[in-house]
């Protein structure tokens, strides 16, 4: 996940599986436009899986937004991570980078 496309009034929803050590963890991720102004707190799910996944993944995540909420979207390229959490200890993904385009059919 280095890049998304979406489109600006649409909802916002990517889901992905996730490798963690053994802990109780929790997700955070915020949407930063290129001058490191926030533009939106994404909401997180993050769900332990019954079994591994195909490559040893513990968890689902799932970063959502409103049409509503991306609405307010600058037509730009935005930045990211998702912060995983648990207890004192933090683990960050590499950054990625929400490309947020103007929609034709929904404009």
């Amino acid at each position: 996940m280095s890049e998304i496309r979406h489109k600006k009034g649409t909802t916002f929803s990517y889901s992905g599986l996730v490798k963690l050590p053994a802990g109780s963890w929790a997700a955070a991720c915020k949407l930063n436009a290129a001058d490191g102004a926030l533009v939106e707190t994404l909401s997180v799910t993050l769900t332990a899986l019954g079994s591994l996944g195909p490559a040893g993944e513990t968890h689902s995540i799932l970063l959502e937004s409103s049409a509503t909420g991306t609405s307010d979207w600058p037509i730009a390229r935005l930045q990211g991570d998702i912060a995983f959490t648990s207890g004192a200890i933090v683990i960050a993904t590499n950054t990625f980078f929400v490309i947020v385009q103007k929609g034709e059919t929904n404009a």
